[in-house]
């Protein structure tokens, strides 16, 4: 290596963390008798090793986005021969958290979902008679009328266009977290008695509040855990912001039905929570291999006893953004299998690669 900043520019191997830039990064090392980052192990027992400038290898580094959520990737490739690692971000809904220091020494494997993680359905909602139909939006996007299964885990905005029996209409979106941890969660409740007299108030199911900013129709009306009004003949849109003791922010919307005839909308706070998730996404690990142009994943196996460990992590120094870099070292353990259904493989290896930290 010919100086520390062409050191520092090295910021990924194999299990790689970018929590730095969105861009593709393709990082050349000119010199490889100083093999900082690689992977070496076997492959059923077949042993191989790829290093970061031997052999055509090259290093791509991405901080992607996959269903709203950051994924920290790394991908050492030498044109015939590749490993991937990508770990999937956790505590998305605490903004602005540290992904580093809330990192596992040892991390699961992450595996594709066989069920459905939230289910939109029509006929779930309290005043379903009322209801002629339904059609699900999921990031703008139509995916059904009246039902739609979820099947990944991410943070989704799912909107709902709501036709009433009696020919009206009216729309509500809030978000979903599903497959992640929601390290607090709340519903909002209402009462809307005959004198239009209305209260709404947050049924926190057991997390410390510090503090709930409402909106009505947009506008800012109160602070306050409960909110209390006199309403008109309308329909209005009610949202409110929780901002949690833990940290944790959500926005829960409903619709409420000033006219009295129960064409509300509840929060759907009631589809993150009717299915249980067995195994939460967060820091999760996925593994890809690509080897005589078949690619390999340990999402299509379920890798239960699959190991992945960081053996150590320090200080490296700074790479060509300025950032702050670490050097870690892991050791990992999986199954991994293609997409067409041959014998899975067994992979074991032990790899080196860097994290990097934004400012």
């Amino acid at each position: 290596m010919r100086n520390s900043a062409k050191y520092s520019a090295l910021v990924a191997m194999g299990l790689m963390l970018v929590f730095s830039s969105c861009k593709k990064a393709t990082i050349d090392l000119e010199d490889s008798n100083d093999p900082v980052f690689r992977a070496d192990g076997t492959i059923d027992g077949q042993a191989f090793s790829i290093v970061a400038g031997d052999d055509n290898a090259y290093m791509f580094t991405d901080q992607l986005i996959e269903n709203g959520v950051n994924v920290f990737s790394g991908k050492l490739d030498n044109g015939s021969f590749g490993i991937e690692m990508s770990i999937y971000d956790g505590a998305v809904d605490i903004p602005n958290h540290n992904a580093l220091t809330m990192l596992p020494q040892s991390l699961h494997f992450s595996q594709k979902s066989l069920y459905p993680l939230a289910t939109l359905s029509k006929d779930l909602l309290p005043n379903a008679p009322l209801v002629n139909s339904v059609q699900w939006y999921v990031n703008g996007v139509f995916v059904g009328m009246n039902d739609y299964n979820i099947m990944e885990p991410g943070k989704y905005e799912v909107c709902g266009n709501f036709s009433f029996t009696d020919g009206s209409s009216s729309e509500m979106c809030s978000e979903l977290i599903l497959g992640y941890k929601k390290n607090a969660n709340c519903a909002i409740k209402h009462f809307l008695n005959q004198e239009w007299q209305f209260k709404a108030w947050i049924d926190d199911l057991g997390y410390p509040i510090e503090k709930v900013h409402w909106f009505l129709n947009d506008e800012f009306v109160h602070a306050g855990l409960d909110y209390s009004c006199v309403l008109g003949d309308s329909s209005y849109q009610l949202r409110a912001q929780i901002q949690f003791s833990n940290g944790v922010l959500r926005s829960k919307n409903m619709v409420v039905d000033g006219t009295l005839g129960g064409k509300y909308i509840n929060d759907f706070t009631q589809f993150e929570t009717s299915i249980s998730t067995p195994l939460f996404r967060d820091f999760g690990i996925r593994l890809r291999m690509t080897q005589n142009g078949v690619t390999y994943s340990s999402e299509n196996v379920v890798n239960n006893n699959a190991k992945a460990e960081i053996l150590s992590i320090q200080y490296f120094g700074k790479n060509w953004e300025g950032l702050e870099v670490y050097k870690a070292t892991a050791k990992v353990t999986a199954t991994i299998k293609d997409d067409i259904g041959s014998t899975p493989k067994l992979i074991d290896f032990v790899t080196t690669f860097g994290i990097a930290i934004p400012k």
